[in-house]
């Protein structure tokens, strides 16, 4: 015999919340910390020349390693467009 949930509309915002949490959590997991210039272009949509006016203009900070490397942090691109 199988027995029904009655689920109200409270309860499913609140499961929907929470997984919409968990998800937010699991993206940021997978995710790399670091992006490549490429990387960075692509994720903020411009070109290398903007990309590095914003650095020259201070609001967002190459992270250099070595001679070639550069790699951005992911938190500072995310904090430059939520600002």
């Amino acid at each position: 015999m199988k027995s029904e949930t009655t689920l109200s509309a409270s309860d499913i915002e609140s499961i929907a919340k929470k997984l919409a949490s968990n998800l937010a959590v699991q993206k940021a997991e997978s995710e790399p910390e670091l992006l490549s210039i490429k990387e960075t272009c692509k994720y903020l949509r411009i070109g290398r020349t903007t990309l590095w006016k914003l650095e020259k203009e201070g609001k967002i900070r190459a992270l250099f390693k070595g001679t070639r490397r550069v790699r951005f942090k992911r938190a500072d691109i995310d904090k430059l467009w939520n600002d």
